[in-house]
């Protein structure tokens, strides 16, 4: 009775598939892994190194011209030109100067160069600007007399100077405008005048003596204002 029991159970074994392929073991199931809780967020990492620099962005449209800024106060006038011309006597001036000639200053004293206020002859001198200039100048001569500038060949009466006796200089000083370029300057002996000066030489001692005539340019003509140059493009 026991042995059939035991043959049944030898039989099913051997026709087993599954007992077969596990040499004769029964497989064990694999358990299915149970999902832990998420842990902590670890800390922040390093910065990153800057990328490079991006394209340069078009150039945006010019803005609008600003309102033009006040006019500045105008400055104070200097002197703009300056010329000494002289004379040493005896030498440099004939023995006597007639009525309606003019003194001779023959020689170059300091100028400031510009060669704007020269001579154009041993007793004319040319101011090549249109302004004001200051005219100073000192004449030893024997007799009474007088002296007065001529400009463009026109006596000016305002700047007439004299002396009744023959003891001291005829000194001048005045200001003349010129209203053309290139006008010319002179120094005379009043046309009408009765008689010829003597230009005194070595007048009061041993030594020559100076007659001057100093020119300054105290003031120019206004130039007209040029036109407003366009505005430039605005900068990136």
């Amino acid at each position: 009775m026991l042995l059939i029991p035991l043959l049944l159970a030898l039989a099913c074994f051997a026709i087993s598939p599954t007992a077969q392929a596990s040499g004769g073991s029964i497989p064990t199931p694999t358990p299915t892994p149970v999902v832990g809780p998420t842990g902590p967020t670890g800390p922040t990492g390093a910065r990153g190194a800057t990328g490079p620099t991006g394209a340069t962005g078009a150039t945006g449209t010019t803005g609008v011209t600003g309102a033009t800024g006040a006019t500045g106060v105008t400055g104070a006038n200097g002197i703009l030109d300056f010329a000494d011309f002289y004379a040493l006597m005896p030498a440099d001036n004939s023995p006597t100067v007639p009525a309606g000639g003019a003194v001779a200053f023959p020689q170059d004293g300091v100028s400031s160069g510009s060669g704007l206020i020269q001579r154009t002859s041993v007793s004319t001198f040319v101011l090549s600007e249109i302004g004001v200039y200051q005219v100073a100048f000192q004449v030893s001569v024997t007799e009474a007399g007088q002296l007065v500038l001529a400009l463009n060949g026109t006596e000016i009466p305002s700047t007439v100077v004299g002396r009744p006796t023959g003891t001291t200089q005829i000194v001048g000083t005045a200001l003349v405008q010129t209203v053309i370029v290139n006008s010319i300057l002179e120094v005379r002996n009043p046309a009408g005048e009765p008689a010829a000066l003597t230009i005194t030489s070595l007048a009061g001692g041993v030594n020559p003596v100076s007659a001057h005539l100093v020119i300054t340019q105290l003031q120019g003509s206004t130039g007209t204002t040029g036109a407003t140059g366009p505005t430039g493009p605005t900068g990136p």
